[in-house]
């Protein structure tokens, strides 16, 4: 996406072709902060949300790379840079059938990133799992101090039971690999990190609230809540800037948490996916916009199991048969609606 317009580049098997948009960069971002806005503000009772829009908006983006062949791309990687990084592609339509279902979704921050095969977990190599922390007894005033309004945060008690989860599906310990409450802190994280075990596991997961650089107050950087300290020394906000200090060997941080795919102004990626990268992850699993829980725990169990079965070839396979799973379960029709799972993707 550069300054004055908007120029596609679609390779496949047959060749490159290029195609300039008759959009600017700021019609661009006009459509994809509405398009994103008929889906975060979409509720049970009002549904603001296009499918027209999402058609067209395939077709725009996509859909003229491949016009003419008898079949679609059953797996699109993704190249993406100013406001196009922001765009749910799983809630595009293409055939009057979700992207997200039917076609393998995988963004990737450069060119020679794409081109190459995700990492697939190895087994035996380990899981670790931060979640459900401690946020209402410890230095409240401390975290007041630093966030403001924003440090009246819920509790999450259900991620203890996602993680748990993910650890059996991912041949872990949930009594051994699994730390919740006071241990799910940002001491924890650096005992973990100095001991060496961030860099052995295969699989990091990462389960509570994501904020975004304004939403840190006086931090001033995107960041993880981890529990509410419990000793001087700490805030209890894993930041971007410290991961860049991290050593991190997984194949895949999964970071189950709100905004942590939202760009910074002018960015192609998130603070925290570019400080996760370069600390030495595969791959990461991110999210667009603030998460249901239970959808979001849904999900996650089905990606879990996805690749436990080996059922997938890699991560962004998961996220597709999950989505294609959850949309097929009748008993779960309070998740259909694109809001609930559009806003998980695979970036590596």
């Amino acid at each position: 996406q550069l300054k004055k317009g908007v120029v596609l580049t679609y390779v496949d098997g047959s060749g490159a072709r290029a195609r300039k948009l008759a959009q600017t960069d700021r019609d661009m971002a006009s459509m994809v902060t509405a398009f994103r806005r008929g889906l975060v503000e979409s509720s049970d009772r009002l549904d603001l949300f296009a499918a027209a829009r999402a058609a067209r908006l395939y077709e725009e983006l996509i859909g003229w790379g491949h016009a003419g062949q008898e079949t679609p791309p059953a797996e699109l990687r993704l190249v993406l840079t100013g406001s196009l990084a922001t765009l749910p592609f799983a809630a595009l339509k293409r055939d009057d059938a979700w992207l997200g279902a039917t076609t393998v979704l995988r963004a990737a921050p450069s060119v020679a990133r794409a081109s190459a095969e995700l990492r697939r977990p190895q087994q035996g190599r380990g899981f670790v799992g931060l979640g459900d922390p401690n946020l209402t007894q410890g230095d409240t005033l401390r975290r007041k101090a630093l966030l403001g309004a924003g440090a009246a945060l819920s509790e999450l008690p259900e991620t203890a039971a996602e993680l748990a989860f993910m650890a059996l599906a991912f041949g872990g310990n949930p009594t051994r690999d699994v730390f919740t409450r006071n241990e799910a802190s940002e001491v924890q994280m650096r005992n973990l990190n100095s001991s060496d075990r961030l860099a052995e596991a295969g699989i990091l997961a990462l389960a509570t609230h994501g904020l975004l650089s304004r939403e840190t107050g006086t931090l001033g950087a995107a960041g993880l809540v981890l529990s509410l300290p419990q000793e001087p020394g700490v805030d209890g906000i894993l930041t971007a800037p410290e991961i860049y200090n991290y050593r991190i060997g997984a194949d895949l941080v999964i970071l189950s948490a709100c905004n942590t795919g939202t760009p910074g102004a002018g960015a192609g990626l998130s603070d925290l996916a570019s400080a996760f990268l370069y600390a030495g992850a595969g791959s990461l699993l991110l999210t667009h916009w603030e998460i249901d829980s239970g959808a979001g725990v849904e999900l996650m169990k089905r990606i879990a199991t996805s690749q436990r079965t080996g059922d997938s070839a890699d991560f962004s396979t998961s996220i597709q048969q999950a989505v294609a799973g959850l949309l097929s379960d009748p008993a779960l029709a309070r998740f259909h609606h694109p809001r609930f799972w559009a806003s998980h993707f695979i970036l590596g």
